[in-house]
């Protein structure tokens, strides 16, 4: 897996694209339209760097910012998120704006969830199960987005 690139940044594509040469090799990473500003042709650069395998693809997300990496990293660990949905989103909000977004519903939901739990006894495994799913959901959130702020 590549998880980081520093190299020369080759040219700049209208498609939020950047073709970055490291070592002689050129490698197309996606970005979100922020960091494509930032990104001049012929600049040296380092790139923390998603890199998503397909059965059909292999693609490269890059983030100039260790910050932006964990949000991303945040997101497609949510159930119907992936990566061009998460580069989407990132391309919308900056990671401090989605934790200010994130935060309050979280906060209530937890609080909701602690209620819940207490009131409602585990009827069966199953429903174990899902208490357990939705507590670790709160619990990924809460430490990778709450805790940064």
């Amino acid at each position: 897996m590549i998880g980081s690139l520093r190299g020369i940044v080759v040219e700049r594509n209208a498609d939020s694209t950047v073709l970055f040469e490291v070592g002689g090799v050129g490698y197309l990473v996606h970005v979100t339209p922020r960091t494509l500003a930032e990104l001049e042709p012929t600049s040296n650069a380092f790139m923390h760097v998603y890199h998503h395998i397909r059965e059909d693809a292999q693609t490269l997300f890059g983030f100039l910012e260790k910050e932006e990496r964990v949000a991303f990293d945040t997101l497609i660990a949510t159930h119907g998120i992936g990566p061009s949905m998460a580069m989407s989103i990132l391309a919308t909000h900056s990671p401090r704006a989605l934790i200010d977004i994130v935060a309050p519903t979280i906060t209530v939901l937890s609080r909701w969830y602690l209620v819940w739990v207490k009131k409602l006894p585990s009827v069966c495994s199953l429903n174990c199960a899902a208490n357990c799913s939705c507590q670790y959901l709160m619990q990924w959130w809460m430490e990778n987005l709450l805790v940064r702020r």
